[in-house]
C-alpha cells in the first residue's frame, strides 16, 4: 500500500499485557537495522524483582539512553492503574520522539501505546506530530483490548494490524510492510 510524503503508514504491534511484544519488537529493530533501515524511536522494556512486575524503562533507540518510565505504586503526576510515570523517562521519550531524524527514519517505533496516550497525555501529541511528518512507517504497540479504538483513531487497515502471537511470523510481516511501495 503507498503512502503519502509526509504521512506516516501507521502498524500496530498488538498482543495482551505481557505476552512478549517489546522483546518480539527487539528483535524486529535488530532484524530491521541488519537490512540496511533507519530505526528510531522508543522501547519501553519490563522491570521484574523477584518475579513481580515493579516498572517500566524507556529506551531511545537512536541514542541507546535508558531511563525509569512508571513505577508500580510511585508518586509521577501522570498515573494508569498503579504505575506512575516518572517525568525523566516521561521526557527521554519525548525527546526520542521529538527529533527531526526520528521523523526521517524507516520505521519508528513506540513502546507504548495506552490508555495514557489515548487521554491525551504520555507520547499522544509526538505520535500525532510523527504520524503527519513522517513519510516511513509508525509502528504503535497496543494491548490487544484497545487495537480496535487505536486503529480508529489513526485510520489503521486491518492488514497493518500485526498480531504478536507467533513472535517470528508477527517481525516478517513487520519487515514486508516497511518494505512495500
Amino acid at each position: 500500500m503507498a503512502h503519502d510524503v509526509g504521512r506516516a503508514k501507521v502498524v500496530l504491534w498488538s498482543g495482551p499485557q505481557h505476552s512478549g511484544k517489546t522483546t518480539a519488537l527487539a528483535r524486529l529493530v535488530e532484524r530491521a537495522r541488519a537490512e540496511g533501515h533507519v530505526v528510531a524511536g522508543i522501547l519501553a522494556p519490563s522491570r521484574w524483582q523477584e518475579g513481580q512486575l515493579v516498572g517500566f524503562d524507556v529506551v531511545d533507540l537512536a541514542s541507546a539512553k535508558r531511563a525509569a518510565l512508571a513505577t508500580r505504586d510511585g508518586d509521577g503526576q501522570e498515573r494508569i492503574g498503579c504505575f506512575a510515570f516518572d517525568s525523566a523517562g516521561l521526557e527521554l521519550g519525548r525527546v526520542a520522539l521529538g527529533r527531526s531524524s526520528t521523523a526521517r527514519a524507516d520505521l519508528v517505533i513506540i513502546d507504548e501505546y495506552g490508555p495514557l496516550e489515548l487521554e491525551g497525555g504520555g507520547w499522544r501529541r509526538w505520535v500525532d506530530g510523527l504520524v503527519q511528518r513522517s513519510s516511513g512507517v509508525v509502528l504503535l504497540v497496543v494491548r490487544r483490548d484497545i487495537t480496535e479504538t487505536v486503529a480508529g483513531l489513526y485510520g489503521v487497515p486491518g492488514e497493518h494490524i500485526i498480531e504478536v502471537s507467533d513472535s517470528e511470523t508477527a517481525i516478517d510481516r513487520a519487515l514486508a510492510i516497511l518494505t512495500e511501495d
